[in-house]
């Protein structure tokens, strides 16, 4: 029974040792892909996030549950070995957690730079096959109203964005956005990363009388 004992405050400290690696990592997830452009993207941070901080408790109690079964069904000649493979295998399992239950991730999810909306008449879209998405933070106090620029300089509106709301745009690489308020002043200009990425304006960005671009 002491052997049994031991095993088990073993591994539990070792569960312990390896959980404090991997909930670190865990909160990465939700940190790092909290400001994703795409929800699939954030339910995958999600999905991680639960896969890190479980392993350690589920490599923990199949393991315990197999020690506990072995005490009671092995005799005492084969018992303090089948502790030992089983001890070893914890180990490995945990191992293989750190290792392979931290994948490399993005850092931070890109930003886009946002240009200000001088001279944005001689912009136009590029045609491009390549797909790519844009999420528009509206950071400022302003009504936004989002507009795409055709391969013509024609604004078309893609919808308007409330101050401290943000919408996920999907679009092309070469396919300019203006951003303006309803009565007309031109707050900044987007242009899609190759990546998905996040475009965050503030007040910072506003234009100051209507009809003028800010200079």
């Amino acid at each position: 029974m002491e052997s049994v004992l031991a095993s088990l405050w073993g591994l539990i400290t070792f569960a312990g040792f390896v959980n404090s690696l991997l909930l670190p990592r865990a909160d990465d997830y939700v940190t790092k892909f909290k400001d994703s452009v795409r929800e699939r993207e954030r339910r995958e941070a999600r999905r991680w996030t639960t896969t890190v901080r479980m392993s350690p408790v589920v490599i923990l109690f199949v393991v315990a549950t197999l020690v506990v079964a072995t005490s009671i069904t092995m005799d005492t000649s084969t018992m303090d070995l089948c502790l030992l493979v089983l001890t070893v295998l914890a180990q490995v399992g945990f191992t293989g957690a750190v290792r392979y239950l931290v994948p490399a991730v993005p850092a931070t999810i890109p930003a886009i730079n946002v240009t200000r909306a001088v001279d944005w008449q001689q912009l136009r879209s590029q045609h491009s096959t390549r797909q790519t998405s844009v999420r528009f933070v509206n950071a400022s106090t302003a009504l936004l109203d989002v507009n795409w620029i055709d391969w013509h300089g024609h604004l078309h509106p893609y919808g308007t964005i409330h101050p401290g709301q943000h919408r996920v745009q999907s679009t092309y690489v070469g396919h300019p956005f203006l951003l303006r308020t309803p009565d007309g002043r031109d707050a900044a200009v987007i242009e899609p990363l190759s990546q998905p990425a996040v475009a965050r304006i503030s007040n910072t960005d506003l234009p100051g009388e209507p009809g003028t671009p800010v200079q």
